[in-house]
């Protein structure tokens, strides 16, 4: 859930938004469904993106990803699956959660019933499952 700000705040909000979408190349705005990040909690932490050395893009602190967010948990180098909003290993039981919904994710988007059906075709949360 976006932090909320007072009137003046989200003014001065949306200026800052606003430049660091122009240069770090986020096409929506912050309140955006496919935002997975808290904008608003960065700017009053008076937090900024630095650029990474692996891509050369920016990237924000990750203590503000929204709980859904496509990176939430990534592989260490040493192959351990990490939150990277709390920074702490998950266990092996979640892990393995995690790889049965993604397996369920790719059985939904490759299965022609759900592919081509009426119901589940212009749903917006299939185009995150998409993603």
């Amino acid at each position: 859930m976006p932090k909320k700000l007072k009137a003046d705040e989200e003014q001065d909000f949306q200026k800052w938004y606003k430049g660091w979408a122009t240069k770090a190349g986020i096409k929506s705005g912050p309140d955006h469904p496919e935002q997975k990040y808290d904008y608003r909690a960065a700017y009053k932490a008076g937090v900024e993106p630095t650029i990474s050395k692996e891509d050369g893009r920016y990237h924000w602190p990750s203590r503000f990803k929204d709980l859904d967010h496509p990176n939430r948990f990534v592989r260490n180098p040493s192959g351990v699956l990490i939150d990277t909003i709390s920074g702490d290993p998950v266990d092996k039981e979640a892990s393995g959660k995690k790889d049965r919904i993604s397996s369920m994710i790719k059985s939904f988007k490759n299965n022609p019933k759900t592919k081509n059906n009426p119901k589940t075709k212009n749903n917006p949360k299939r185009k995150y499952i998409e993603g």
